[in-house]
């Protein structure tokens, strides 16, 4: 079975339906995730139904298998000595597999906690400007103060400055700080 909607249904059938309930709903996503292992959605609804049955040491180790997963090049080449290119995740997926652990940790273990995950994220080589939008706007969304989620969105900026998106969003932050000004 080649589809995440598959597994999803199944696995949502377990949860909300007849089924056997949230364990069950794991199995299924498990063998899901072994089946297609690029299909990142099942990892991250894997992670999200062990946190809210409060194993969140399970929801840990499933994005920490997610970000040391190996990567696939732009060129379509793999970074693996098995050769699996379709087990391999690009480095876009691997961005937001870091997002979405940020996400994760900031919720469970506080802000501090996310911000030294940023950081163990930045010595990555493969990752992309969205991860540096997202801490930016966690920081802001914290405590509303502009200074360091600026610097972030200037950190970004010295490697991706020739991204349009990374531009517009740091471009959209600095117009909502000057619409709150004026306020």
């Amino acid at each position: 079975i080649h589809f995440p909607d598959v597994w999803l249904d199944y696995a949502s059938w377990h949860t909300h339906g007849k089924g056997n309930g949230n364990e069950a709903a794991v199995s299924v996503l498990n063998r899901g995730r072994e089946a297609l292992p690029v299909a990142i959605v099942l990892h991250f609804t894997a992670a999200d139904l062990e946190e809210s049955s409060g194993n969140v040491n399970r929801a840990r180790e499933i994005y920490e298998e997610l970000i040391s997963s190996p990567i696939q090049d732009s060129n379509g080449a793999e970074d693996d000595v098995e050769g699996n290119k379709d087990r391999n995740l690009s480095s876009e997926l691997k961005t937001l597999a870091w997002v979405q652990y940020m996400r994760f940790v900031r919720r469970c273990d506080g802000l501090m906690a996310a911000r030294k995950l940023f950081l163990r994220a930045r010595k990555w080589t493969g990752l992309q400007w969205q991860a540096f939008v997202a801490s930016a706007r966690f920081e802001w969304a914290n405590d509303g103060k502009d200074h360091i989620p600026r610097n972030i969105f200037e950190l970004g900026l010295k490697s991706f400055l020739k991204i349009p998106g990374c531009v517009l969003e740091y471009a959209s932050f600095l117009q909502g700080m000057v619409f709150l000004i004026e306020i």
